[in-house]
């Protein structure tokens, strides 16, 4: 999975596993994130920084 914002600028790569069953029953198995993008400049006003 590629997380995005703005127009679908990605910002990184995350794994996520689910289990779906007959019912359409959804449960996360497993999330994992893999990798961060560096944004481009012009939306790098974005970013929160925890204080």
């Amino acid at each position: 999975m590629t997380p995005y914002v703005g127009p679908h600028i990605n910002v990184g790569m995350d794994k996520i596993s689910f289990k779906i069953d007959n019912r359409g029953t959804v449960e996360v198995l497993d999330y994992e994130h893999i990798k961060d993008y560096e944004l481009p400049p012009n939306w790098k006003h974005i970013i929160k920084v925890k204080k």
